[in-house]
């Protein structure tokens, strides 16, 4: 990471990772001047997970209310004696022709119907498809962007996530992390949400586990955010911190 002095304007490599999650005091060695340097904005976000034990209890879930035997036996038998009902008919479907001027039969035709049927799949197929195919035919990208669709956005620069939130639970006695949090569109047009990359790290921030769940699948507008949630059954009593990205594949 190149970061550069406020005062003299020297800049200098430094590993990111020496900055924390919260940023970190740094001296110019060319001024000796000192300032605060925040971690880069496309960085993982980082959270301590809360200690192994701290899970709470699910509220237990109201069980269903059995029907006795007996009166389960004569609803079965009221059924039984009960006539079925007899459906109406359905009416004769309308003769597939129409008649002609000189009173000749001719058979009407479906192609206009089937070739408009066709049109609708194959548009939607175009814009429900569209992060598929703009991933293997990038070169449709600019295609799509005249119709307002934007690429995927970066962290920091078009898309950032925000609040991330940790906590355990008892799940009928199977400890269960949950991590919560939102991505933000900073940018001043719609932008697509890749999907989100969650570590779980040990107390060395080695990767423990990683799994990748998906805000949304619509684009968000100009300031505009959505919610994602995870969960892991068991996540492991090394597990006690976790970083969350965006997904770089």
């Amino acid at each position: 990471m190149i970061v550069t002095c406020p005062a003299c304007a020297t800049r200098f490599m430094i590993d990111p990772r020496a900055l924390g999650a919260g940023g970190r005091s740094v001296r110019c060695s060319q001024c000796n001047h000192v300032w605060v340097q925040d971690p880069p904005e496309d960085g993982p976000r980082r959270v301590d997970l809360p200690p192994p034990g701290a899970e709470r209890p699910v509220p237990p879930q109201h069980p269903a209310i059995a029907m006795p035997l007996a009166a389960a036996t004569a609803a079965r038998s009221m059924q039984r004696a009960l006539p079925a009902a007899e459906m109406p008919r359905p009416s004769a479907p309308p003769p597939e022709y129409i008649a002609a001027t000189d009173n000749t039969i001719v058979r009407g035709s479906n192609r206009p119907l089937i070739a408009a049927a066709v049109l609708v799949l194959i548009i939607a197929v175009l814009w429900y498809g569209r992060d598929f195919i703009v991933d293997r035919v990038p070169a449709l990208q600019g295609v799509y962007a005249l119709f307002g669709e934007a690429g995927v956005g970066a962290l920091g620069t078009d898309l950032e996530i925000r609040r991330v939130t940790s906590n355990r639970r008892d799940d009928n006695g199977r400890a269960t992390l949950i991590i919560d949090g939102e991505v933000a569109n900073v940018s001043s047009g719609s932008r697509r949400v890749p999907p989100v990359r969650i570590t779980l790290e040990d107390s060395t921030r080695h990767p423990i586990k990683s799994w990748t769940v998906l805000a949304t699948n619509d684009p968000l507008a100009p300031g505009e955010t959505v919610a994602f949630h995870s969960s892991i059954a068991d996540p492991g009593v090394a597990a006690l911190g976790a970083a969350v990205s965006f997904d770089d594949q």
